[in-house]
C-alpha cells in the first residue's frame, strides 16, 4: 500500500475544505432564493379560507397550528403565576389546550353548525381576519390578527366579541383559573365553579347573586364575563338590554349580545338595527339574514320569515336549523307546496323518515303531500 505523501494530503485537504465551501455557499444561495411570504391581503385571506377548507374537511390541526404560540406565551407571562405554571406539566396542559380551536370548530361543524370567514381588513398596519361559528340559532365571533413568523403566516393574538377580551389575555386568565383551582382552593377561583354549578341546576337567581357579589374580585376572568352575562338574562329577560350597556364591555360585545337577545326574541326593528351596526364592524355574513328570518318567525311574521329563507338558497351549508325554521314557517303560513318540497329536499339532504320528521312538525307528511300532488293534479286538467 503506497504511503500518503505529505503534498498529496495537503491536496486533500484543500479538495475537502472546497467541497465543504462550496456546499454551504450552495446551501447559503438556495435559502437566499427560497421564496419569502408577501403579507397582504391575498396570502392573509388564503389563509383563512384555508383554515375554514380544512375544519370543513375534519382536519382540525391546521387551525390549531395556526397560532404563534411562543409570542402568546410571551404575553401572558407578565402574570407571574402564569409564568411559572408554564414549566409544568399540568400548566404546560392547560396552555395548550386554549389552542384546540380546531377541535372546537371541527366538532361544532360535525353537530350541524357552521364555522365561516367574514372578513379581511387593514387597520394601523396589521392585518385582521374575522371567523364567525354558529350553532344553536347563536354565533362566536373572533377578530384575530395575522402576521409572518420563520415565512409562515400565524395568528399573532385577537379580540373575542362574546367575551369582549383578547385572544391572549383569555388564555392568560383560563391558565390562571386553572392552576388556582389546582393549587389555591381556598381563594376566589372556586365562585366560578360554584355559581357554574348553580347554572346548570337552573338556579340562576342564586348564581346571579354570587357572580355580582364577587365581581369585583372575578371580573377580569373572561368566564366570569360568559357566566355573569348568562346569569343575568335568565333572572331578569326583560331588563337585559339595560343590564348590558351599563357593563364595562366593548361596543362589539355588546352588540353581539344584543343581537342574541333581539333575534331569538322576535324583535324585528331592534334586530335589523343591530345586524346593520355588526356589518359595520364584521361585513356582511348570510347568516344574519337567518338570524332576522328567526326573528320573523318568532315575532309570527311567517311568510317574511319564508323571504328570508328562500333568499339564503346556496348563500350557506345545509343547516338543519334552517330547514327546521322553513318547515315550521311554511306549517303555521299554511304554505303546503313549499313544505312539501322542503320536506321532499330535507328527506334527501338528511336521510331523515316521515316518523323522525314528525317530531319536528305536526303535520302528516304522506297526507300532506297526496294533498299538494291532488291539488296539482287537478290545475293541469
Amino acid at each position: 500500500m503506497k504511503k500518503i505523501t505529505r503534498k498529496t494530503a495537503i491536496i486533500l485537504l484543500l479538495c475537502l475544505s472546497a467541497c465543504i465551501f462550496f456546499s454551504c455557499k450552495q446551501k447559503a444561495q438556495e435559502t437566499e432564493t427560497e421564496e419569502q411570504i408577501v403579507l397582504d391581503k391575498n396570502t392573509v385571506t388564503a389563509f383563512a379560507k384555508q383554515i375554514v377548507y380544512s375544519v370543513n374537511r375534519g382536519d382540525a390541526e391546521f387551525f390549531n397550528n395556526a397560532f404563534d404560540k411562543e409570542h402568546i406565551k410571551t404575553i401572558i407571562s407578565d402574570n407571574s403565576l402564569v409564568f411559572s405554571s408554564l414549566d409544568t406539566d399540568f400548566g404546560k396542559e392547560y396552555f395548550e389546550y386554549c389552542f384546540h380551536q380546531g377541535d372546537f370548530a371541527v366538532e361544532t361543524v360535525n353537530n350541524g353548525g357552521d364555522f365561516y370567514f367574514q372578513q379581511y381588513y387593514e387597520k394601523d398596519g396589521e392585518h385582521h381576519i374575522i371567523f364567525r361559528t354558529y350553532q344553536g340559532y347563536g354565533i362566536k365571533i373572533e377578530d384575530f390578527t395575522v402576521n409572518t413568523v420563520n415565512n409562515q403566516l400565524k395568528i399573532k393574538d385577537g379580540f373575542l366579541y362574546n367575551l369582549s377580551t383578547s385572544f391572549s389575555n383569555q388564555v392568560r386568565y383560563s391558565v390562571l383559573l386553572n392552576v388556582l383551582q389546582k393549587t389555591d382552593a381556598g381563594g376566589y377561583t372556586p365562585i366560578l365553579a360554584e355559581a357554574g354549578d348553580l347554572m346548570q341546576a337552573k338556579k340562576y337567581s342564586e348564581a346571579f347573586t354570587l357572580l355580582e357579589t364577587n365581581a369585583e374580585n372575578l371580573k377580569e376572568y373572561p368566564y366570569f364575563t360568559q357566566l355573569y352575562l348568562q346569569a343575568a338574562f335568565m333572572t331578569k329577560p326583560m331588563q337585559f338590554i339595560n343590564f348590558i350597556d351599563n357593563q364595562e364591555l366593548d361596543e362589539r360585545a355588546k352588540l353581539i349580545h344584543k343581537l342574541l337577545y333581539y333575534t331569538n326574541g322576535g324583535y324585528l326593528k331592534e334586530s335589523e338595527e343591530t345586524i346593520n351596526k355588526l356589518i359595520d364592524f364584521t361585513g356582511d355574513d348570510p347568516i344574519y339574514l337567518f338570524l332576522y328570518a328567526r326573528a320573523n318567525e318568532i315575532a309570527g311574521k311567517y311568510n317574511d320569515a319564508l323571504v328570508c329563507l328562500e333568499n339564503l338558497e346556496n348563500a350557506l351549508p345545509p343547516l338543519w336549523d334552517i330547514t327546521l325554521t322553513k318547515l315550521q314557517c311554511c306549517e303555521k303560513s299554511g304554505n303546503d307546496s313549499l313544505f312539501v318540497a322542503t320536506m321532499l329536499s330535507t328527506k334527501e339532504i338528511y336521510g331523515m323518515t316521515d316518523d323522525e320528521i314528525k317530531e319536528f312538525t305536526s303535520t302528516d307528511f304522506p297526507k300532506m303531500l297526496n294533498k299538494v300532488n291532488k291539488g296539482i293534479s287537478d290545475k293541469t286538467k
